[in-house]
């Protein structure tokens, strides 16, 4: 996996998190 790929990936789950905590 690329480092642009797993920044993305991690943004995601990120986002999906403070979504879910939210």
């Amino acid at each position: 996996m690329t480092a642009k790929g797993n920044a993305s990936m991690n943004a995601a789950i990120f986002r999906f998190f403070f979504y879910f905590s939210a």
